[in-house]
């Protein structure tokens, strides 16, 4: 055999498989050790427990969240419209009835059957509005309105043109707490969502006419999140309608099902978070559903 190819147990690497010794296994101090252990064990019972199904009720609501591109969308849109609000007549006297009514919005004592009688003019100069201005008038004011609404929220208009544009609308903002210490702090989307319901409903018009479907969603999404207890039982449950009509998103099934499980509606608060564990793995849909459950059969059993 060739010299390069012989091999004898001298020159084996010491810590080679028949070599002359044997490889040292270093192990760490024992106090080391045992803390090393300890820390293992700790993270590993953390992780066993954070595993295991566990009972949780939500505490509250998820965040609405949104697609920015389609609130651009929505926006531009919304600019495109109201610049190609009509001017004419019938618009001057719907505008003037506009301050009118506001003004009577925020009158304290106002004389019975007053409202009634404004929508009623109301409801005339909107037709007339869209008879000598065409169909697509009425949309277009009220995207003008739309696009005043949060610089007039912020003081950055005239005091007589935020009055006009605003109406009672404050109110609404206080309501549904769409301001925090005198600072805007819903999305603009939900803000402009809401004012837009408003402004229907001042003009005779199904409060989402006109809605894009993130509007649809940012507004009933509000409404049940920050609509508090006493919202009517049926608006309540056209608003969970609608917005699963709006959006099947993760976000707004979990809104549904916080909401049912807090309105006692359990089977269907377990159905939604069961589903919403097997689409998404995440483990408070899967602990949601275990209160669910442990609610409708008033047991504390996952």
């Amino acid at each position: 055999m060739p010299a390069d190819q012989t091999t004898s147990a001298s020159t084996r690497p010491p810590d080679a498989p028949g070599g002359t010794r044997r490889a040292t296994l270093h192990r760490p101090a024992g106090p080391a050790a045992a803390t090393a252990l300890v820390v293992a064990v700790a993270v590993a019972c953390t992780l066993v427990v954070l595993l295991l199904p566990a009972a949780v009720v939500p505490a509250e609501y998820p965040r609405l969240t949104f697609d920015p591109a389609a609130v651009e969308e929505v926006f531009a849109h919304d600019a495109a419209l109201a610049r190609s609000a009509p001017s004419s007549e019938a618009v001057d006297r719907l505008r003037s009835l506009e301050y009118d009514r506001a003004e009577l919005e925020t009158t304290p004592h106002r004389a019975d059957g007053s409202m009634e009688r404004m929508m009623a003019s109301v409801r005339y100069a909107v037709r007339q509005v869209t008879l000598q201005d065409g169909p697509g008038a009425i949309a277009a004011l009220r995207a003008q309105a739309v696009e005043q609404v949060i610089p007039a929220l912020r003081g950055d208009l005239t005091p007589e043109v935020e009055h006009h544009v605003l109406g009672s609308f404050p109110t609404i903002v206080d309501r549904y707490d769409l301001a925090e210490g005198g600072k805007l702090v819903a999305p603009p989307i939900v803000i402009r969502s809401l004012y837009k319901a408003v402004w229907n409903f001042a003009h005779n018009q199904p409060p989402t006419e006109g809605f894009a479907a993130i509007e649809r969603e940012a507004y009933w999404g509000w409404l049940l999140t920050h609509g508090g207890e006493d919202i009517p039982a049926g608006l309540e449950q056209h608003a969970v309608t609608e917005l699963m009509k709006a959006t099947p998103s993760p976000v707004a099934r979990e809104i549904v099902g916080v909401h049912a499980l807090r309105r006692g509606s359990t089977t269907v608060a377990a159905q939604l978070f069961d589903r919403l564990w097997d689409e998404t793995h995440q483990l408070r849909f899967r602990n949601y559903a275990a209160a669910a459950r442990a609610d409708a059969t008033g047991t504390a059993e996952p």
